[in-house]
């Protein structure tokens, strides 16, 4: 039997003062293809939108969310209007989490009939969450009070779940690869904890203009198809990440690689010596880990191909970096992303997209090949050892400095 409320009985959810909310409202309606790098906020709470295919859109749409018992109205949605692919092109939504606690969501299904859309949440280039959102989730109950007279003239109203994950502070990134999601809100609900503030990283740069065939150790083999080119001959498991100097390229030590949503084959990555790293697949993903809120990170860039390539950017100040194919010489592209929060700074590219060279907290080498840094930033080097662990000054042994080996006595 279902249960009769009054509007005053139901309607509000109770919200804790470490609560923090982002929904939409009249102001934010917005059309498609307005949206790509819209930044929406509470607090340090936010949510950053890459849109690359110009299909999200916020209009005025009722949604009830919670329990039966314990529900909240919405009277704006931010609708996807697409999976989180097509045609190589992203459409995502990158969260920044102030600090340690829980993340929900309130979404609906963009087709009542869908039974297999999910929302996934990452962080770190981990899945946290991957769940499918289906209509009859929905629990129907009856108001004494109607809340919605024009839409349900018999009171009857669908309340739909609130979905949950637990995230710690840095940022993590909301897909919806199956289909198009609608959204009404976010939440972040801190745990209370403290997060001590990150050092900024050490200067460093990688320029890949300077690789050699000396930088690669066992399981690279040379490809017969393009002169100077390497390719890594292991395939990489589905959301799993490995630092470049594990897998044999002393020269991208620091550099973790991975695919989100299924394998990085054998032979995927590859490194064109004196030129570029790539790796040939979508959503693939470059992660740079222990960096601190307001890092910059540069990196130098072009498309693998001749079509428009982008970057999805998750914690950083911008959403997306596109890799533009110029039909007459395919110019380098080059941008500075200044790090949102401590933690991770993860470019989930859409299709194969050559990086040139990768700078933190220092300057991108120039455009000749060769490789730079500030002088009084060089001693600072972030240093690795064979196995690609981050090591100190008080370490002995063989380590890598800006992809070059030395005896550390």
């Amino acid at each position: 039997m279902k249960k009769i409320f009054t509007l005053l009985a139901g309607v509000l959810l109770a919200m804790t003062a470490n609560a923090q909310m982002i929904s939409f409202t009249a102001d934010d309606v917005a059309s498609q293809g307005t949206l790509d790098g819209k930044v929406f906020s509470n607090g340090d709470f936010k949510i950053t939108l890459a849109d690359d295919q110009g299909k999200m859109a916020i209009d005025a749409n009722n949604g009830y969310f919670g329990t039966a018992d314990d529900f909240q109205k919405f009277t704006h949605r931010l609708k996807s209007g697409a999976k989180s692919q097509g045609a190589g092109k992203l459409c995502q939504i990158s969260v920044t989490i102030p600090s340690n606690g829980e993340l929900k969501i309130y979404a609906r299904t963009g087709s009542n009939s869908a039974t297999d859309r999910n929302v996934v949440v990452t962080q770190n280039g981990e899945s946290l969450y991957n769940e499918i959102v289906k209509e009859d989730e929905a629990v129907s109950i009856e108001l004494a009070e109607n809340i919605d007279p024009e839409k349900n003239p018999t009171g009857a109203t669908n309340i739909y779940p609130i979905r949950s994950v637990n995230v710690t502070a840095g940022s993590a990134l909301i897909t919806f690869p199956t289909g198009s999601i609608n959204f009404y809100a976010f939440e972040f609900v801190s745990d209370g904890s403290s997060v001590t503030p990150a050092t900024p990283h050490e200067a460093q740069v990688w320029d890949f203009t300077t690789t050699t065939s000396e930088m690669l150790g066992a399981g690279w083999s040379a490809d017969a198809s393009t002169d100077g080119r390497y390719v890594y001959d292991t395939e990489i498991a589905a959301e799993t990440y490995v630092d470049l100097g594990e897998i044999g390229f002393s020269y991208g030590a620091g550099i973790s690689v991975g695919r989100i949503g299924g394998k990085l084959a054998a032979k995927a990555i590859r490194v064109d010596t004196g030129k570029a790293i790539q790796m040939n697949a979508s959503n693939g993903v470059y992660k740079i880990t222990d960096l601190a809120k307001n890092d910059k990170v540069s990196i130098r860039y072009k498309s693998a191909s001749d079509e428009d390539r982008t970057f999805t950017v998750d914690n950083g100040d911008v959403a997306t970096l596109n890799a533009p194919m110029s039909s007459a010489d395919n110019a380098l592209q080059e941008a500075t992303i200044t790090v949102a929060a401590d933690g991770a700074l993860v470019l989930t590219q859409s299709k194969a997209i050559n990086i040139i060279a990768l700078a933190i907290n220092a300057d991108l080498p120039e455009a000749t090949g060769i490789s730079t840094i500030k002088a009084e930033n060089a001693a600072n080097a972030a240093m690795y050892d064979l196995s690609g662990r981050r090591v100190d000054a008080n370490y002995r042994g063989v380590v890598i400095v800006n992809g070059v080996k030395k005896i550390q006595k």
